[in-house]
């Protein structure tokens, strides 16, 4: 998120968070780094990169502004929250006030999620009222395994977290370098038939709410690398059917990374489909 520096998409992380909160099936997980909590001994410090709200020189004050702001921009989906990734951008103690206080809002735990976690979300299945059963995806979730800044290493270094851990979605942040990649995994069904059902894992690499340019204070000035525009994906679950033998199908839920400017103009164009 980076809520601290000027380029910080407040407008935009705003809507982000009514389309989580309008979605009754609608989760989410912070990556990290809510903040910039850098001093001015820090070496990629920058005054001019930073709002005039956020200027304090004690880290532990400017923690405690963050978050105040980071509670009031994240309380109306607390509820909604699988947890929250500490980033390597905070005192150490700021993701615990964090998700104490986001348990409170929520009426239950929101977990503090360390530095990588493995989450596991249960999905009903069926119609209101006539359940049919139940749905697995599994979510293996780090801040800092994005590995290298240069593309081509950030995604050897990703693929090698694919074969340690076994999961449908993989996040990454930190490089703030917006990726997406598919890999398909064939498994067999559970209760025994010979007929490889294949599904498809994702591998998202987070990037920040900034508008709409970032890191001009940093490893990608120093390096000469090109600077990323800002673009931002959501993971949305499809059903889908698959043939397990000759005359029979199973559904399987089909994680796919989809363009969030997408998902606004198909709610607002349903809205007005409804309203006609």
């Amino acid at each position: 998120m980076h809520i601290t520096l000027k380029s910080f998409d407040y407008q935009g992380f705003k809507e982000y968070v009514q389309l989580i909160e309008s979605d009754p099936y609608g989760v989410a997980i912070v990556m990290g780094d809510i903040s910039d909590a850098r001093d001015r001994r820090h070496r990629y410090y920058d005054p001019e990169a930073i709002s005039n709200r956020y200027r304090i020189d004690e880290v532990d004050i400017l923690e405690d502004r963050v978050l105040e702001d980071a509670l009031e921009l994240l309380s109306p989906i607390a509820g909604q929250l699988l947890g929250v990734l500490r980033g390597n951008h905070h005192m150490a103690g700021f993701t615990r006030r964090l998700t104490r206080q986001l348990s409170t809002v929520a009426g239950r735990e929101v977990p503090d999620l360390g530095d990588r976690a493995m989450i596991r979300i249960k999905w009903g299945v069926g119609r209101p009222g006539r359940p049919q059963g139940e749905f697995t995806t599994v979510i293996f979730a780090a801040h800092r395994d994005s590995g290298s800044r240069k593309p081509g290493a950030q995604l050897n270094n990703q693929l090698d977290v694919l074969v340690s851990y076994e999961a449908d979605v993989y996040l990454f942040a930190h490089s703030h370098r917006v990726t997406s990649y598919v890999q398909p995994r064939a498994y067999l069904a559970p209760r025994g038939s010979l007929t490889p059902i294949v599904r498809q894992r994702l591998m998202l690499n987070a990037g920040a709410w900034q508008r709409p340019l970032w890191d001009r204070n940093s490893y990608v000035d120093e390096k000469n690398l090109p600077m990323q525009a800002a673009r931002k994906l959501i993971v949305e679950m499809r059903r889908e059917y698959q043939a397990t033998r000759p005359g029979a199908k199973r559904y399987v839920y089909t994680p796919y990374a989809v363009d969030l400017g997408v998902v606004q103009e198909r709610l607002k164009n349903e809205k007005t489909t409804a309203a006609d």
